[in-house]
């Protein structure tokens, strides 16, 4: 078994990896240019929208946004919280900022590996912690995730945050879910999941406080566009050049791991409305798989619904692969055996959730060498949202076989370290 410091060591490798990676992309402050380099998405996505509030702007006009910024992709439907949740990064000079941004994302991971083993019912100390957490950051989600410098580790903890709460205190978990509610591809599955389990109190509180957070900026957006209706307006237009970018359209997309990007990606364009209709799909049939655990009455039972949710949070919407690191949770609860899976079912599970993070044939270098059109390169591009897709088919449908409450974990696993 690892000690301590050999955990501790392998994290700060893999975080000097991780720093390494972005120092060696860095581009000249304030450079106005669309080329993709490293944390373009705090660039995008944080740093100068937040900006562009403080300077009177509307950054969700995408045409004017792009003009006055020194940014290459539109700023997404984010909630208007996030100029509030974002702000001390924004006050600060651009190169400061993205490496306090850099250094937040890295910290966070240890912290998201401890939830996440606490989630699982593992007894597990620093050791485990800090081992899970340089195994995340040299993952392919770890490693594109803070390259790009997105969302991800901050919506995550909300996520965490929200099903370690629940059980005990429903109201503190409203602080995780309006959280999550900065980015609605989070904060609408977990809704729905929220739902499931008739967490109103939890639902109620996350949504005033995410709500609260937002309508200060709203209203300011809603004044500075001239009223409610060309601000939708500057939405609507905002969500057309989003939905345009090479890296969102599931025809060009080479990291989309929804189901909608999936399809997308096999029939060349994109679902349309479909997208819809595939969101309630899965979360249809994610709900259904759950009755063999309801009423989610003790803790092993909880534990195996929470894992499933990450997996369905991830194929209901329009996800990116750096996104794939909330697969940590279902990928502790099969590794420390605190699922209905077991034997070769259990085995293969965890191997489908570990494609996402060991494939990087799914990458600009690898895919640009493959033929367009041919089944390489399709495989490639595919297979993380594939494989997602039957592991949760398939952990739903043991869990179909076998509905009986309480599992047993793998012995020797029930306690990592002290």
């Amino acid at each position: 078994m690892m000690s301590r410091a050999g955990a501790v060591l392998a994290f700060c490798f893999a975080a000097a990896l991780c720093t390494q990676r972005v120092t060696g992309w860095s581009p000249l402050p304030g450079q106005r240019s669309v080329a993709e380099y490293a944390l373009q998405d705090f660039r995008d996505a944080i740093y100068y929208p937040v900006r562009d509030f403080l300077d009177g702007e509307n950054p969700y006009d995408t045409p004017k946004y792009k003009t006055r910024q020194p940014v290459g992709q539109p700023f997404p439907l984010y909630s208007p919280a996030t100029f509030v949740v974002h702000l001390p990064f924004a006050l600060l000079p651009f190169r400061i900022a993205r490496y306090a941004y850099l250094a937040w994302t890295i910290a966070l991971t240890p912290v998201l590996a401890a939830l996440a083993l606490r989630l699982a019912g593992v007894r597990a100390g620093v050791t485990a912690a800090f081992a899970v957490a340089a195994a995340t950051l040299l993952g392919r989600p770890g490693q594109m995730n803070t390259f790009v410098g997105q969302y991800t580790a901050t919506m995550v903890l909300g996520v965490y945050l929200t099903l370690a709460l629940l059980p005990r205190h429903p109201r503190a978990a409203g602080l995780g879910f309006a959280l999550t509610t900065l980015k609605p591809t989070f904060g609408l599955p977990l809704l729905a999941y929220l739902a499931l389990r008739r967490a109103w109190r939890t639902v109620i509180v996350g949504l005033a406080i995410g709500g609260a957070v937002a309508a200060v900026p709203a209203a300011v957006l809603i004044w500075r566009s001239g009223g409610l209706g060309l601000f939708l307006v500057s939405l609507e237009t905002n969500q057309a050049h989003f939905a345009a970018e090479a890296s969102v359209n599931p025809a060009t997309s080479l990291y989309r791991i929804d189901l909608a990007g999936l399809l997308g990606h096999a029939f060349g364009h994109p679902l349309g409305f479909g997208d819809v209709l595939v969101t309630f799909a899965v979360l249809g049939v994610f709900a259904a798989g759950l009755t063999g655990l309801r009423p989610l009455t003790n803790a092993a039972d909880r534990t195996e619904a929470d894992a499933l949710a990450c997996i369905a949070t991830l194929l209901a919407v329009y996800h990116q692969l750096y996104n794939a690191i909330l697969l940590l949770l279902p990928i502790v609860v099969l590794v420390a055996g605190r699922s209905r899976a077991t034997g070769a079912s259990r085995w293969t599970l965890l191997a489908l959730l570990l494609v996402p993070q060991v494939n990087y044939a799914a990458s600009v270098t690898v895919v640009n060498r493959l033929a367009p059109g041919s089944a390489a390169r399709l495989i490639a591009t595919s297979a993380n949202g594939l494989a997602l897709v039957v592991a949760l088919v398939l952990w739903l449908a043991i869990i179909v076989r076998t509905p009986t409450t309480g599992t047993t974990p793998a012995p020797g696993l029930a306690k990592i370290d002290r």
